[in-house]
């Protein structure tokens, strides 16, 4: 599920720390209305399969089309075992993956217009549809960058390699400075160590 979705119904609002526990009250809610009653504390300490940690960045000096055509131009390492595929609409979003993770960017405000079938994020509500607009009219750049931890084994070794224990629980993935972390680390693996050239007006 989406935190951001749960609380505000849309995820360009972002959750903070101090927003957890109103988080699981409102899961709490949501599952008791399916019909499954569950304790504060079994959320609160849920084993954690995978999570997609990310960022929603307003850019002020660049177009996040410019952007995205930079980053199209990365040079993977071949230690790194990567694909690189390009999303439909160049300059709206990239995506570099493996099997077990991947990083990805797209222009949110562009996103949010799309159909479910094109869209990056496929599960649109009617108030992020609604915000297009909006956020069309006052020219809004917001650059998305998400990394979808979708294997275990994978996340585990991520969160070991920055200093934290492995089979985390739901609250111990709800820290700003954790996420931070593991976006900068693949922002790091993926683009900067080889590829320096990346948004120079100089180079050609």
């Amino acid at each position: 599920f989406s935190v951001a979705k749960v609380l505000y119904k849309n995820n360009l609002d972002e959750v903070e720390e101090k927003d957890f526990d109103l988080v699981i009250r409102s899961l709490i809610e949501k599952l008791y209305d399916m019909g499954v009653m569950i304790s504060f504390e079994s959320i609160k300490n849920a084993i954690i399969q995978s999570f997609h940690p990310s960022k929603n960045i307003e850019l002020k000096e660049y177009t996040v089309k410019f952007v995205i055509q930079e980053l199209e131009k990365v040079n993977l390492s071949q230690r790194i075992d990567l694909n690189k595929a390009n999303f439909r609409n160049t300059g709206e979003s990239v995506q570099y993956y493996t099997n077990s993770y991947s990083l990805t960017f797209y222009d949110k405000v562009k996103d949010l217009k799309k159909k479910k079938k094109r869209a990056i994020d496929k599960d649109q509500t009617y108030l992020q549809a609604s915000l297009f607009e909006s956020l069309e009219k006052d020219k809004k750049q917001i650059f998305r960058m998400e990394a979808r931890l979708v294997n275990k084994i994978k996340m585990n070794s991520i969160l070991e390699s920055l200093g934290y224990d492995k089979n985390p629980k739901f609250k111990d993935i709800f820290k700003k400075q954790l996420c931070q972390k593991i976006l900068l680390k693949c922002w790091t693996e993926f683009i900067t160590d080889h590829n320096l050239f990346l948004f120079s007006i100089e180079n050609n």
